[in-house]
């Protein structure tokens, strides 16, 4: 405690049990409880740490025509596609179908999620008439820049649907194509990155201009089959929700422990 006095803090009086046996059964309850708040924050660490190093090693890397890690059964060199091969804008308007509950905002760490659910409130306008109808499988790209992505951030929409801003650029992924795989092709900062820094323009006050024949523009590697495609969208998938478990799992401990620390002491 910075300046703290101690003779007054050492004087100051305070409750504990009078049986040895009870101080103990505490301390090992709390003890027992940091113990699974560290190991779960240790698998959803190691966990990110196997994503990232397999989003490296399951697509090909400077200019080879293959994965360094592959399923087995495929075989055939990946190919390169601008993005207009497999991806069509989506410009459908909500008009009158949704409300504001149902308005989505992209977050870098979470993807596409309510607004209400997640931040308390909606940021939309009076009229959303001409915001984005999204749905399941939808590529949305954003302008909004982050420090670890300054181009904006590219997402795919789950399971919770509904409309987005008119400013965000949104996709359908065409017939042939896996929607998983081809966000996982933008699943990092570096890969971001590396696709829009060639086709956005910084404008005033650090704006992302860019059109939506330039956002299509770029080139990505694919997977010649839908098979192989849907097999690495899965297996990405699978991490994801493995990261998310543990993530709330740490979180459920935390809020645990802290209600215990307010009730199990006077």
């Amino acid at each position: 405690m910075p300046r703290a006095d101690w003779n007054l803090v050492s004087n100051t009086e305070f409750a504990v049990p009078v049986s040895q046996e009870e101080q103990e059964k505490i301390g090992e309850y709390f003890s027992s409880l940091d113990h699974l708040i560290t190991l779960h924050q240790r698998k959803c660490e190691q966990t990110k740490n196997l994503k990232k190093y397999m989003l490296q090693k399951m697509f090909p890397q400077n200019g080879a025509k293959v994965p360094e890690i592959r399923f087995n059964g495929f075989t055939h060199d990946w190919e390169q596609r601008k993005l207009s091969d497999v991806l069509d804008i989506v410009t459908k308007r909500n008009g009158e179908k949704y409300g504001k509950e149902e308005v989505l905002s992209v977050s870098d760490e979470y993807g596409c999620i309510n607004q209400i659910k997640f931040q308390g409130r909606s940021f939309a306008g009076e009229d959303i008439s001409n915001y984005k109808i999204v749905d399941t499988g939808d590529i949305i790209y954003t302008r909004s820049p982050l420090k670890s992505k300054p181009y904006g951030i590219i997402k795919v929409v789950g399971d919770e649907i509904g409309i987005v801003s008119p400013l965000y650029i949104v996709n359908k992924v065409k017939e042939g194509n896996n929607s998983q795989f081809i966000y996982r092709v933008f699943d990092s900062p570096e890969k971001t990155n590396k696709y829009l820094s060639p086709l956005v323009r910084k404008g005033a006050k650090n704006t992302m201009n860019i059109s939506n024949d330039e956002w299509l523009s770029g080139k990505i590697d694919v997977a010649p089959s839908y098979e192989e495609q849907y097999q690495i969208g899965l297996y990405f998938d699978h991490l994801d929700n493995l990261i998310t478990l543990h993530q709330r799992q740490c979180d459920e401990l935390k809020k645990m422990k802290k209600y215990m620390l307010q009730n199990m002491f006077i």
